[in-house]
């Protein structure tokens, strides 16, 4: 399977193209505020690279959030554009289970946890399982200290992993409250590579879960951020 992975759910703009599981060509820049001149450049760039044409994919897959509305939406509008051009199948893939992924093999829980401006995050907790990484706790936005609280309730004796943006901007608040019970993934961790997102985005056709490009849905913890002006009097 040539299979054409993207993301632009936070910072990062990453398109990358694995053959059978194998990545061949990556490429991720880091500036949220040019998502949608960067990402057609970046995929047109990547196909170069792999000696490939956009006819040549056999799939697509896409992070489909939770992560900025609009970097969510220029990802999605992008690779479902391409994927009803070409007639092809599309896996979503979740920005949380991303993170969580490149976080490697911990042994302990892991939160993986973006910033969600206004106060909050976006965080889900997973652990390993054997080979099987499992999400212990669906994805929900709330504040640092609600989000974080349900890493002492659920496994108090354990030390966590923490991975992301949000992680990375409340780190003082996690090592205030759980001292020596948390550790931090290196900051280049923290940026969404789509090499992650194609490995799970294989996993998901593996499984059955590719779909029509019209039928992925963005997923969203919850409402946009913009709001329209109130009208005038």
């Amino acid at each position: 399977m040539r299979l054409l992975a993207v993301d632009t759910a936070a910072e990062g703009c990453s398109a990358a193209i694995s053959v059978n599981g194998n990545v061949v060509a990556e490429l991720t820049r880091v500036d949220p505020a040019s998502h949608s001149r960067q990402v057609l450049q970046t995929i047109a760039t990547l196909l170069t690279l792999a000696g490939f044409s956009a006819a040549d994919l056999d799939a697509l897959a896409v992070t489909i959030g939770p992560g900025a509305f609009t970097g969510v939406r220029i990802g999605l509008a992008t690779v479902k554009g391409l994927a009803a051009a070409l007639g092809r199948p599309v896996a979503g893939v979740s920005a949380l289970d991303v993170l969580a992924m490149q976080a490697g093999r911990y042994g302990g829980p892991i939160c993986a946890a973006l910033d969600a401006r206004r106060g909050e995050v976006y965080v889900s907790f997973f652990k390993w399982h054997d080979d099987e990484l499992r999400c212990e706790r669906a994805p929900w936005a709330a504040s640092p200290e609600r989000a974080f609280a349900f890493r002492t309730e659920s496994s108090p004796a354990e030390t966590t992993l923490f991975i992301g943006s949000g992680a990375r901007r409340y780190r003082d608040l996690i090592v205030e409250s759980l001292g020596r019970a948390a550790i931090f993934a290196p900051r280049y961790a923290d940026t969404l590579r789509a090499s992650v997102v194609a490995a799970l985005g294989e996993r998901g056709f593996e499984q059955g879960l590719g779909t029509p490009a019209a039928a992925v849905q963005p997923l969203y913890l919850r409402g946009v951020d913009a709001a329209r002006p109130a009208a005038s009097v």
